[in-house]
């Protein structure tokens, strides 16, 4: 129960940080640029990043906008007792049928 709490509490600090990361546009194309020409699916994700962020990322600031990260965090036990997160994972189109009934959750501020 202890270790599952001490897990629960992790949650907002990791969708926290995955939020800074996801809204640092600028960061995200300069570290992502050396990947854009070996993958092509990446390299169409940053053109279309570009039309809306602008180039560099500098044009809007996704800050200003409403944003909704849904997550899910794996861990793995260790053998000496630990729990190891393993991935986070983002739920996106998938779940496009629930954006009515997200409406309704309260905003963190």
């Amino acid at each position: 129960q202890r270790r599952m709490e001490e897990l629960l509490a992790l949650a907002p600090i990791f969708s926290r940080l995955m939020d800074r990361v996801a809204c640092d546009v600028p960061w995200l194309f300069r570290h992502l640029a050396p990947i854009r020409e070996a993958d092509p699916w990446l390299g169409r994700l940053l053109d279309l990043a570009e039309q809306v962020y602008g180039a560099g990322g500098v044009g809007k600031d996704p800050r200003g906008e409403t944003r909704l990260l849904l997550t899910r965090q794996d861990y793995l036990p260790h053998s000496d007792g630990r729990y190891l997160q393993v991935e986070i994972n983002t739920i996106a189109v998938a779940f496009a049928g629930l954006t009515e009934r997200l409406g309704g959750l309260p905003k963190e501020t």
